[in-house]
Formats: structure tokens, sequence, C-alpha cells
């Protein structure tokens, strides 16, 4: 892949940005080594995340995601 795809991607998200009539947020977290049943939105009573878990809350929670190493 092209080392500066991600840059030419932000640069194009930026310049779409402009064009929206409402401002949307979009946040993604990526965490190294986090899994689903590290999070109390997901049913784990030993660690206590109420930060991602109110963000659970208020947005979109996935059910299904699969990832395979490069």
């Amino acid at each position: 892949m092209n080392k500066f795809f991600p840059i030419k991607f932000a640069s194009l998200l930026i310049g779409i940005s402009g064009f929206c009539a409402s401002q949307t947020n979009f946040l993604i977290i990526i965490a190294d080594d986090l899994g689903a049943e590290n999070l109390t939105c997901y049913g784990n009573t030993v660690y206590q995340t109420p930060h991602l878990d109110r963000m659970a809350s208020e947005g979109v929670q996935f059910e299904n995601a699969f990832s395979t190493p490069v």
C-alpha cells in the first residue's frame, strides 16, 4: 500500500468536511491489546471502564467485528 495513502485520505476528509451542512462527531478508538472481554459494556465484571461504557451507551456499539493479522 502506498505509504502516503493515510495523508491523502485525511486530506480528502478535511477537504469534504466543509461541504457538510451539519458537523458530525466521528471518533475511532484503537487499542493494541484490548478486547471486548475487557470492557464492562460487553459484560466484564472485573474491570471498570465508565468512560468507554458511557460512550457505548450514547453511540454505536459493535456486536460483530473481525480482524486478521497483516
